[in-house]
């Protein structure tokens, strides 16, 4: 009895975790299958509810269920019953907490159902006791198994996601509070997609974007560009003339484009790809690089169908520059603020009104008409950027993608790598984002192109005596 009692002090002495990583497998049951276990992690010291997505047979009208934890090398080996259609409170032996059957509303219809229970540990829990495994099990009014599932309870270890964490933090700067929940999912992801030898690009857990949901990526980063209206274009659509054109183009060594901005959360894609354009276009036909204001578009582009921060389209901007003197980048700095007054009034001029006498589309879903207008300049393009692009590391993007229009971004070329052929992009995510702020998206898909960069349509400005052929 004092060799039990010293084993057990020095088992309920030692360090205690912080987190339980839970992993599941469903053990057989003649009547259901558990499918999903949600969270897959358990903090200390608050309550967690653990739910369980489950498919049935038959139909149910009652039941019990057993739950047995098993901890500490075999120092407990528990059963928690009841009736599994009323809820019922658990005290955890050792004071390690509290377990809650929350019951189920019976009589249950066959199909899919959930089951859930609530765990509140203690906020400090001895090594010994954290590793832990519970099998539940449930059986229907005639004692037949309808319910088995194992639980595997453990700290969570530093290799799982505490490294990435801070390697993340590294590149986009320190978080406070728990790792996210979207942050390991993400993390997960990545690993799987570069595990993969197929893939023709790569993707990162440490770009800006990896700590998002795709619903808050999608909230926070695409809710930019709005759908194209159905007016007349100034000068007119580029088509193909079937021309011969270079193999490649890259604007970005030509001196045509300029360092990658960062939009924020603002919805300002479309301003970004709008200055890309009058940048490199201005560029080719002057013969010098300037830098002009995305925050001019954001604050005073208003009478054109364009929204600042809520979002607006190129071709509506290209109709703005045509009228107004386009400030350079450093007398109207970008800001991203929401709700500004516009104060072009008193900026430096790098266009003056009129010298953007026009703006071109080019014929949509037209591969070859828009290599023919990228090999004369940089042009803006509409993409759906949901999924692969929130965590794009490198690589030829061609990966699965819809043609949902929801960004506006910048061709600045185009090239092959070891038989792919691409488009290159420039973004406005900053140049932590990707290839250093671009992006290569797969060329020759057909249809609308990867991700619909063929269906926009792609446009461009006409700067002075700058060449157009329509």
């Amino acid at each position: 009895m004092k060799a039990a009692a010293t084993v057990l002090a020095s088992l309920l002495s030692a360090a205690s975790a912080t987190t339980l990583a839970i992993t599941w497998k469903d053990c057989g049951a003649k009547h259901g299958k558990t499918v999903d276990i949600k969270p897959a992690s358990l903090p200390l010291g608050t309550t967690t509810k653990i739910s369980g997505t489950n498919t049935l047979d038959e139909a149910v009208a009652s039941g019990t269920f057993d739950a047995e934890l098993k901890a500490g090398g075999g120092l407990i080996d528990q059963h928690f019953k009841g009736d599994m259609c009323k809820a019922k409170d658990f005290d955890l032996p050792l004071g390690l907490g509290k377990l809650s059957w929350e019951g189920v509303s019976c009589p249950l219809k066959a199909g899919t159902q959930h089951i859930t229970m609530k765990v509140n540990l203690a906020s400090s829990i001895p090594p010994a006791m954290a590793t832990s495994d519970i099998t539940l099990k449930a059986v229907d009014q005639h004692s037949e198994d309808l319910i088995c599932v194992k639980l595997h309870l453990a700290k969570a270890e530093e290799s799982d996601y505490e490294t990435e964490w801070a390697e993340f933090q590294a590149a986009q700067g320190a978080r406070n509070g728990a790792i996210p929940e979207a942050f390991k999912d993400n993390v997960d992801k990545v690993k799987e997609h570069n595990s993969n030898p197929d893939n023709t690009y790569t993707m990162s857990y440490t770009g800006p974007f990896a700590d998002l949901s795709a619903e808050d990526f999608k909230a926070s980063m695409l809710s930019g560009l709005q759908p194209p209206a159905e007016d007349r274009v100034s000068l007119g659509v580029l088509e193909a003339t079937g021309a011969d054109l270079p193999d490649a183009v890259d604007w970005s060594e030509k001196g045509a484009v300029t360092p990658v901005k960062n939009q924020g959360s603002c919805g300002s894609c479309w301003a970004f790809s709008t200055v890309g354009s009058l940048e490199g276009r201005a560029q080719l036909a002057k013969g010098n690089l300037q830098q002009f204001s995305e925050q001019q578009f954001v604050e005073c582009d208003r009478g054109f169908g364009d929204r600042g921060c809520m979002g607006g389209l190129m071709d509506n901007a290209f109709k703005y520059a045509h009228q107004a003197d386009i400030c350079t980048e450093d007398s109207y700095p970008y800001t991203g603020k929401r709700f500004g007054s516009c104060a072009a009034s008193g900026c430096t001029v790098g266009l003056k009104a009129g010298e953007v006498t026009g703006h071109v589309d080019v014929k949509k879903n037209d591969e070859q008409a828009l290599m023919e207008a990228v090999s004369a300049g940089p042009v803006s393009v509409a993409i759906d950027a949901m999924g692969t692009f929130q965590l794009y590391m490198g690589g030829i993007m061609s990966g699965r993608c819809g043609a949902r229009l929801d960004h506006g971004v910048l061709v600045v070329g185009y090239g092959s790598e070891n038989g792919k052929d691409y488009w290159k992009v420039k973004n406005s995510w900053g140049s932590t984002w990707g290839e250093k702020g671009y992006v290569r998206m797969l060329r020759g898909k057909g249809g609308k192109g990867q991700c619909g960069i063929l269906s926009g349509p792609p446009s461009y400005p006409v700067i002075g005596g700058s060449p157009v052929t329509v």
